[in-house]
């Protein structure tokens, strides 16, 4: 689990990413910490992706964010 320093870079992180993935794939993110997930929705709100974020770093969170974008 996450410090709260952590949990407040990995949710900034996703918040910023949450746009420029909706720009270039018209995709959306939502973090679920509790869970360790980052959820993928589509237009409609259903959850194309669950991401598992577990034990990641912000810069790991990103990594496997971009990762299943670009799938």
């Amino acid at each position: 689990m996450w410090n709260e320093k952590e949990k407040k870079e990995i949710t900034n992180l996703i918040a910023h990413l949450r746009e420029a993935v909706k720009i270039a794939s018209g995709l959306s993110l939502s973090v679920n910490l509790s869970e360790e997930k980052v959820l993928m929705l589509n237009d409609n709100g259903t959850v194309l992706r669950q991401i598992d974020i577990s034990c990641d770093s912000a810069y790991g969170v990103l990594a496997d964010v971009m990762k299943n974008v670009l799938k």
